[in-house]
């Protein structure tokens, strides 16, 4: 028999199942077995009938049979008992902190799950429990709070595992929680209304809306906490109700609203002119039929005070002498009357003179990829200018403009909105609008039978991601997003909907972690959810659900994920992982997917099947006469608002852009509503409209300059003079690879009042800042320069501060224009690595880029709100470079004249003399390059020494310094079949950690960027064989370093994507393409031991060429290749017996060639 039928233990515990025989004489033996399919604890421990089980867990917990066994094998009698394991309760208390008013009744909660029974208590830190507190479960209720009660409160909830407990803290104030206003609104039939819950409270309260006895109305929608009914009908008449909460509290209340049939009453605003130029006189009458007792005001919406000075107001009348630009806006009649309330807006949008009446508004609509023509259609007579301008935006950077016509080559969702010609001839200047309109840019999943996109894998994810999707679900089960290692087993990720929750799954190889969303989503609504992953820690945020994180199992902490990202579902659900959690695909809509800070266009860069257009205008949910625009945001839209009208759906009334309301600026709405003018070089004012004459830039609030992008990918300089009026942080120049601030980038700003100098590669920011602090009002010279991944920052003269950027990377990518005293912020976001946002304040009087002075006023191709310094001597700004001396003279075109040390020249002493025209030192076709205190002459073949003197011949054995190289016959290796197997073998031998040993790409004034190649090289120290075929690079590294002096041997192979090498016959490693491409497009040379320009042929990957020997190449089936004789062209190449390397390499070298 057993001792207990019945064991309790809790978690981590220790426990005992006894087991014993009474009434009998008989030697039997006691065994312990799971009789419910379990397996008894590995850690266990049997003696005598006991069975001990050390640090219970909860898988230990069920049913075991204590086994009577004689004669070695018969069971004589069988007992059980069963193992209940419980742990200690979990609790939660909520609100962890709340503030309450005198009198209020709060509720304080404390909740607890584990193992049942569960006794939960509450009592006071430090005091007791007062006669106007009751607990109820697991509630603790205050019945009128008093001013003593504010403390700490603790629960505490027990079981037979053990306890845990949980605070809450109780501030008393007398806040205001939240103050209502009731109010009863009368409609009529077809009008618009907005239902407003007058709030007030700290903090602010959230709002939610119902309607009493029924859901929402089709036709009401909650824009800012306010209900807007449109199109109102008679059954939209009832009570709504208005809960409001905050940490303080939560209450209702509602407001009942009248629907009536629509009156005789009519409401019109009458205006005297059609057209409004600047400095006429607008009389604006309110005029009422139906009710000559109804009283009539005006207001103009969104002003805050009273109207200017011009606006007067005559009973129903309102007249604006003299229309300035401030007077634009949005202008409202409200009439009070038997028959309620009523309104009506006139919109105000004052022309620049000279106008002509354009011709109505055209609205264009093409689908996506298509190329759009819009035709500036005006009966001016000619000679007529065209000018074409985006309203609240910029022209697509591929469009282009000729006569008055403006071409949009694949137009894309973000090309939409209104696009203004401005025509002008010499009676006139007229702004023709016309409103773009794209389709099809949101997909649609219907899996009919079958619907996903496909993108490449998820790059960089081995430690972390982070992505992010918005969609729209017509079905409550269906996979979003899966990316894998392999077909049907490996690492993976995966996004889906199980029954409406959201579940995010990621394997690293020891079991799959789980995350589930607390919340289902709904159906027919727009979604959010964003999944990031930091080595085993996964995190899932849904909307704004609470964040759900998770863990993997087991010690692994990389994801290997190699397949492609496929969005919507999968070709074949029977080829994914089985733990994936979907076995159908995702029907509705996607239309925002997010890697890391690059969002897709996905119908630009995926591949798509069976995919149709998912449309997100079908109801239009844009006010006040909006176009709705298909978009890839969060909702799936944007709207094209009317003047006027401003915001997501058009919901603000106010001052908004239109048609020449910032002359020959840019309008650009503000999110709360107005609009700023972004003038160009040359024009100021609140308008635009004043001239002005720019010799040097001054720059305030954001105003900037862009000029054309630098190279900069091996190598960058910048030469700057400015004066900064404050010393508070803000960026001097910046230029980046990407608008959206991801990527590579440079920067040179003021922080902490000194001068500071950035870069980044893509692996981390070098900053590199000067140890002085600078001074208000004062000129400053700075020098920033970086070469690779050094850099050095000189202010004022003084001494050089030097960095170095993290990480392995060397090439620079710069793609948007270089911008000076700020960036165009509503095209342009700063990289977060730059830590400055705010814009120069200040004059900019020098700049020059990789040795050449740029033309401030001439070189610009963009600007915005840019003033002039003025008032300055001519040698104030400093113009001489090089340590020159300024010295004023009237007589010169500058007005002054520079005195340069020896070794300068040039107007500014900008030209430094050139060693090499001046003592032509290189002999034998060798070409110099240098400064003006050294040179370096490049030898052609069979010379080398400092000036080419020296005569030099090589056969099969090469040796280079870092710069050589030698180019062969591209028709060694043709590249002319997919599947046919390519064979290159050779030798060498290099102590360099970088050097480039063999490249076929293309031709040297061509650049390699994006281009097919293949390469085999040393990469910080390793072997890396590497080819692109046009869909992502094969990358194949050896596993042990080759930049050990020593002797080493490769034979490489590639079959279409396919690649291997094997190093030193020991070594053999493989690995592919992206993509699905087979065939190595290479129009140039094969280059042994170098290019003639890495950073363009080989787009910076490769910076350097081999410093070493190379020897015994054979391609395909040539032989050993003589490299002196087969080469077409070469430089700085000499046999390695002529280089200095020890007796020992060269015997070591002379071994290995006789061993062959």
């Amino acid at each position: 028999m057993v001792e207990d039928r019945v064991t309790t233990a809790a978690v981590n515990s220790s426990v005992e199942l006894r087991c014993f025989v009474r009434g009998t004489d008989r030697n039997i033996y006691l065994k312990w077995t799971r009789s419910d399919g379990g397996q008894i604890p590995a850690n266990h421990i049997l003696r005598e009938g006991v069975l001990y089980i050390p640090n219970v867990q909860p898988e230990d917990a069920g049913e075991y049979s204590c086994l009577g066994i004689v004669e070695g094998d018969v069971v004589l009698f069988t007992a059980k008992a069963r193992l209940a394991v419980v742990a200690p309760p979990r609790i939660q208390v909520n609100p962890p902190r709340q503030t309450s008013r005198i009198g209020d009744i709060i509720r304080m909660r404390c909740t607890a799950t584990g193992d049942q029974p569960i006794s939960i208590d509450w009592s006071r830190i430090g005091g007791y429990l007062a006669p106007n507190m009751v607990q109820s479960g697991g509630d603790l209720i205050f019945q009128g709070v008093t001013a003593n009660d504010a403390g700490r409160y603790l629960c505490t909830a027990v079981n037979a595992a053990g306890k845990a407990e949980g605070v809450s803290e109780l501030a008393v104030n007398e806040e205001t929680p939240i103050d209502y206003v009731r109010k009863e609104q009368t409609a009529f039939i077809g009008a618009n209304i907005q239902l407003k819950c007058a709030v007030a409270g700290s903090p602010a309260p959230q709002l939610e809306w119902s309607k009493d006895g029924g859901p929402l109305p089709d036709n009401a929608k909650v824009i800012n906490n306010e209900l807007w009914i449109k199109d109102i009908r008679m059954e939209n008449a009832g009570r709504y109700i208005c809960t409001a909460s905050n940490t303080a509290g939560r209450t209702r209340d509602y407001v009942t609203l009248n629907v009536r049939a629509v009156p005789t009453l009519e409401v019109k605003i009458e205006a005297n002119k059609e057209i409004v130029n600047m400095g006429d006189t607008l009389d604006l009458r309110c005029k009422v039929t139906g009710d000559a007792t109804a009283y009539i005001s005006w207001e103009k919406v969104a002003q805050d005070g009273v109207m200017p000075d011009n606006v007067r107001i005559r009973g129903p009348v309102l007249v604006i002498n003299g229309v300035m630009p401030e007077n634009g806006g949005v202008y409202r009649c409200t009439v009070q009357s038997y028959a309620g309330l009523f309104t009506d807006d006139y919109v105000l949008a004052i022309q620049v003179p000279p106008t002509i009446q354009p011709d109505l508004v055209e609205t264009r609509t093409a689908p996506f990829g298509s190329t759009v023509v819009l035709d500036c259609k005006t009966t001016l007579d000619p000679p007529v200018a065209y000018t074409w301008y985006k309203q609240g935006g910029v022209l697509p950077l591929d469009a282009t403009q000729s006569e008055g016509l403006l071409t949009i080559p694949e137009v894309k969702g973000e090309d939409a909105g209104t696009y203004i010609c401005s025509a002008k001839s010499p009676i006139g200047t007229i702004d023709i609008p016309t409103i773009l309109i794209v389709t099809g840019v949101v997909p649609y999943f219907s899996q009919t039978p079958l619907s996903y996109m496909k993108m490449p894998t998820l790059s960089d994810a081995y430690l972390n991601f982070e992505v992010e999707i918005a969609f729209k679900p017509e079905s409550m089960n269906g996979l979003l997003l899966y990316n894998g290692q392999k077909r049907d087993q490996g690492d993976f990720i995966s996004l889906t909907l199980n029954n409406g929750y959201v579940e995010f799954r990621f394997e690293l190889g020891s079991g799959p972690a789980i995350l589930r969303s607390r919340e289902p989503v709904e159906q027919g609504k727009w979604h959010i959810v964003r999944i990031s992953r930091e080595r085993k820690n996964g995190v899932l945020n849904v909307d704004d659900q609470p964040e759900i994180t998770g863990s993997a199992q087991g010690r692994f902490l990389g994801l290997d994920l190699v397949e492609p990202m496929y969005i919507g579902s999968v070709p074949d659900f029977r080829a994914i992982e089985q733990n994936a959690g979907a076995t159908r695909g995702f029907i509705g809509c996607i239309s925002h997917y997010k890697t890391g800070r690059v969002v897709h266009n996905l119908l630009r860069e995926a591949e798509a099947y069976g995919i149709s257009t998912c449309e997100t205008c079908s109801a239009n949910p844009c006010l006040h006469g909006g176009v709705c625009q298909e978009a890839l945001t969060i909702v799936g839209h944007n709207c094209i608002c009317p003047p006027g009208f401003s915001g997501r759906d058009c919901e603000t009334v106010g001052e908004a852009c239109y048609p020449g309301v910032c002359g020959e600026g840019r309008c650009i709405n503000r999110p709360g509503g107005g609009f700023d003018c972004y003038c160009p070089l040359g024009r100021t004012g609140v308008r635009c409209e004043k001239d002005i004459i720019i010799v040097e830039p001054a720059f305030s609030d954001d105003a900037y300059i862009a000029y054309p992008t630098p190279k900069a990918l091996r190598t960058l300089k910048m030469n700057m003079k400015v004066k900064p009026h404050t010393t508070d942080d803000c960026l001097i120049a910046y230029c980046a690879q990407s608008e959206d601030g991801s990527g590579d980038f440079t920067s040179i700003a003021i922080k902490n009042k000194s001068v500071e100098f950035r870069f980044d590669m893509g692996s981390g920011p070098a900053i590199i800042r000067s140890p002085e602090p600078i001074l208000a009002d004062e000129w400053l010279s700075i020098v920033a320069e970086r070469d690779m991944r050094e850099g050095s920052l000189i202010v004022n003269d003084g001494i050089a501060s030097k960095g170095m950027s993290p990480g392995i990377a060397r090439g620079l990518n710069l793609h948007t224009p270089f911008y000076v005293g700020s960036v165009d912020k509503h095209r342009v976001s700063v990289s977060p690595f730059a830590e400055v946002h705010h814009g120069f304040d200040g004059c900019i009087a020098h700049i020059e880029v990789n040795g050449v002075e740029i033309d401030l006023v001439n070189s610009a191709v963009d600007a915005a709100n840019v003033e002039d310094c003025g008032g300055r001597t001519p040698c104030e700004k400093n113009p001489c470079l090089n340590d020159g001396t300024c010295v004023e003279d009237d007589g010169s075109p500058q007005g002054y004249v520079c005195e340069c040390l020896e070794g300068y020249s040039g107007t500014n002493c900008e030209i430094e003399t050139d060693l090499c025209s001046l003592i032509d030192p290189c002999k034998n076709g060798g070409t110099c390059s240098g400064s003006g205190n050294s040179y370096k002459c490049n030898c052609p073949l069979a010379y080398k020494g400092t000036n080419c003197e020296e005569v030099s011949t090589f056969s099969d054995r090469a040796y280079f310094e870092g710069d050589g190289y030698i180019a062969l016959d591209d028709k060694l290796l043709p590249h002319t079949e997919a599947t046919k197997d390519e064979v290159i073998s050779f030798s060498f031998t290099t102590s360099s950690l970088e050097g480039l040993l063999l490249f076929h790409g293309q031709k040297p004034e061509s650049d390699g960027k994006g281009q097919d190649y293949l390469a085999a090289a040393v990469v910080d120290g390793y072997f890396e064989f590497s080819f692109e075929l046009g869909g992502g690079p094969a990358q194949i590294k050896s596993p042990v370093k080759v930049n050990d002096g020593k002797i080493h041997s490769v034979i490489l192979k590639r079959t279409g994507r396919h690649g291997s090498f094997i190093l030193d016959g020991l070594h053999q490693q493989f690995g592919q393409s992206q993509g699905i491409l087979q065939m190595l497009n290479t129009d140039g040379d094969i280059y042994i031991g170098g290019v003639p320009n890495h950073l363009l042929m080989t787009a910076g990957k490769y910076p350097q060429g081999l410093i070493g020997c190379l020897w015994d190449l054979r391609i395909e089936d040539s032989g050993t290749i003589n490299l002196y004789s087969s080469a077409k062209v070469g430089a700085n190449v000499q046999d390695c017996e002529e280089s200095e390397a020890s007796g020992e390499y060269l015997d070591e070298l002379e071994e290995n060639f006789v061993q062959k």
